[in-house]
Formats: C-alpha cells, sequence, structure tokens
C-alpha cells in the first residue's frame, strides 16, 4: 500500500524550534507530494523527518485527498483564557493526577472502541512520567471529499477524548518522535468510517479568504487561533 503525502527532507533529533516552522511549511509544498509505503512514513519518523499525512499544501484550501489520519494525545489541558500561569500549573498538575494516560491505556482503549490505529509514535517530549505520543491511522481507500475526510478527523478524535484539539486542521503538519511503541499493521475501513462519522456536524458559517468553509465542531475563535503544526 501506498500512501500520497507530503514528508519534509530534512531532520530533526528534537522537538523544531518555533523559528524552523515557516521554513518546514515551506518545503513542504503540495508539489513535493509522493507516494509513500507505510514502512518509509515509519522511517522517516524516525529519521526527524515531519509528516503531513494529507495530500494538501499550506492552505486547508489546497486539499485534494487523504488516506492517512493523526492525532495527538499530549496529556496536557488547555490553558482556558484569563488563567495564570500560577492557576494554569495547578491545573496541569491535576491533569497529570486525574486524566494522564499511557501509551498502553490508549492502546487498550482503541482495542475496545474497534478503532485501532496502524501504528503509534512518541514524540520529542515524550518522557517515562509524562506520556506524549501520535496515533496513525491509515484508511483502506484514498478520501477525496474534503467534508468526509474533516468528519473522519473530528471523528476520531472524539472518540479517543482528551486529544489535542489542534489536530482538527487537514493542512496540519507533525513533527517527528523518537520511538514507535505500537505497531499494528491495521488498516482501516474507509466505508466504516465513513458512516461512523457521518452525523459528525460541520461548521461553514466562517469562510475563509480562499473560499473555502471552515470546519469544526468547536467554537469558531478555536479554529482560527489552531497552528498548523504539532
Amino acid at each position: 500500500m501506498k500512501i500520497n503525502c507530503i514528508i519534509d527532507n530534512v531532520k530533526f533529533k528534537s522537538k523544531p524550534q518555533s523559528n524552523d516552522t515557516g521554513a518546514i511549511i515551506n518545503r513542504m509544498k503540495i508539489n513535493t507530494a509522493k507516494e509513500y509505503s507505510i514502512e518509509a512514513i515509519q522511517d522517516s519518523i524516525l529519521d526527524g523527518k515531519t509528516v503531513r499525512p494529507s495530500y494538501c499544501g499550506a492552505s486547508e484550501g489546497d486539499w485534494q485527498s487523504q488516506q492517512m489520519f493523526m492525532i495527538d494525545i499530549d496529556n496536557d489541558p488547555i490553558k482556558p483564557k484569563g488563567m495564570t500561569k500560577k492557576e494554569f500549573e495547578l491545573l496541569c498538575q491535576e491533569y497529570s493526577k486525574t486524566k494522564h494516560r499511557t501509551y498502553d491505556d490508549v492502546i487498550k482503549h482503541c482495542q475496545d472502541i474497534g478503532i485501532i490505529p496502524n501504528f503509534i509514535y512518541t514524540s520529542f517530549n515524550h518522557k517515562p512520567e509524562h506520556h506524549k505520543m501520535r496515533l496513525v491511522f491509515i484508511l483502506d481507500n484514498n478520501i477525496v471529499d474534503k467534508d468526509i475526510a474533516k468528519k473522519i478527523q473530528l471523528y476520531i478524535m472524539s472518540i479517543m477524548g482528551d486529544v489535542d484539539e489542534r489536530c482538527k486542521n487537514l493542512n496540519r503538519i507533525y513533527y517527528a518522535g523518537r520511538d514507535i511503541v505500537f505497531d499494528s499493521g491495521n488498516i482501516l475501513d474507509a466505508d466504516r468510517l465513513i458512516e461512523l462519522s457521518k452525523e459528525i456536524k460541520l461548521d461553514e458559517k466562517t469562510k475563509k479568504k480562499d473560499g473555502q468553509g471552515v470546519f469544526g465542531v468547536l467554537d469558531n475563535n478555536d479554529i482560527h487561533n489552531t497552528p498548523l503544526f504539532i
């Protein structure tokens, strides 16, 4: 199986700094998309290369198709507006005690709900006491309808629970990581996911400059403030 996606040609040994991001995005243009085997994608991630799982450029309006979907589980809360640094530190401590999930917890949850990722890898900032991971889901068929792809992305996020909400964008890039901690080889039935996600509501009230809809089940402000990288 070959996946049409975009992979950067520059390697990083740690999470890229904010001043690296612009250059990464500029390199990952839609005309650099290629077909990669799953093994080649895994090797690239472990080699330190950033991945855009969709056949898409820097703008979501450039989206063409998608067969691979990713989500992040960082075990971190989102900082509420107006919360002080001290209050947020306390919130993070409480979150770590009550909501922290190891990758073993996440794997079991995926098996319980019957939506099993093809593989899971730990991000650069992963620690034994604070798990940070990326789940990679691969479908048996390419999705060529943007609305359907967005619904699938949002559906996977919703059933996993407590994921990084910034993963909504189909043009998002995902940084590499350290280790593949789960490798099932599982390929998901695209028709099944289309059926399961059909009730997801998409918000098209706000339009981008390129005329493409801004989609989401969360607040529009969250969508506009969403960075394009993780």
